[in-house]
């Protein structure tokens, strides 16, 4: 295949991985690999390419310093954190109508972070996996919160705080034209009062949120 321009390709390697049934990277079987190779040889957006040596070799020493770094432990967790986006929105054993330990944790180490702040807001989207019992390195972490976050302390008055948090529901429970919103944007919030808990359930205008 032939790229007109560097950026109307896609490169991509020539050896595939997926996960085997306790989530490690393998890789795929030679029938499917060869099928792979076949169907994305006459793809007019993604070129196979073979790996570089030099490149590879460059990218295998920071590997095994990124390693190192990721294992070194943070804390430990004394039971397992779990993990939905919305409450109630999983079979037991699951969250429950709490909602996300793992969010409500991440919300509230937000709020240790900051130096003014009464209040931090997380939205359940962007925490992808729950924390499992025990060690928690910086592996977990960086699981848990992939994403480059930014702590952003500003003046809010309460009806902003309420209606940021009925805005973040509302965009999941609410259709638009029929279509429902993401539920990543459903909110975790924490105070340094008692914990948040959100009513999900609540018609609008009652107030789906209480602190």
């Amino acid at each position: 295949m032939e790229c007109f321009t560097p950026s109307s390709c896609l490169d991509a390697g020539s050896n595939f991985t997926r996960r085997d049934a306790q989530g490690k990277w393998v890789a795929v079987e030679e029938a499917t690999q060869a099928a792979l190779s076949a169907q994305l040889a006459g793809d007019s957006v993604v070129r196979v390419v073979a790996e570089d040596g030099p490149s590879v070799a460059i990218i295998q020493a920071f590997r095994a310093r990124l390693d190192a770094s990721l294992g070194e432990k943070l804390g430990s967790a004394p039971e397992a954190l779990c993990h939905v986006r919305v409450p109630g929105s999983a079979a037991p054993p699951a969250c429950g109508a709490r909602g996300s330990d793992t969010a409500q944790v991440v919300a509230e180490a937000f709020l240790q972070a900051a130096t003014r702040a009464q209040l931090a807001i997380q939205n359940a989207g962007g925490v992808r996996l729950a924390i499992p019992q025990g060690d928690i390195s910086y592996d977990t972490a960086h699981n848990v919160l992939p994403y480059s976050k930014s702590l952003i302390e500003m003046e809010m008055t309460g009806a902003e705080i309420a209606a940021v948090l009925e805005d973040a529901v509302s965009n999941h429970l609410d259709p638009v034209r029929g279509v429902l919103g993401s539920d990543g944007s459903h909110p975790s919030s924490t105070t340094s009062r008692p914990r948040a808990a959100s009513c999900a359930n609540r018609p609008p205008g009652t107030t789906r949120t209480s602190r």
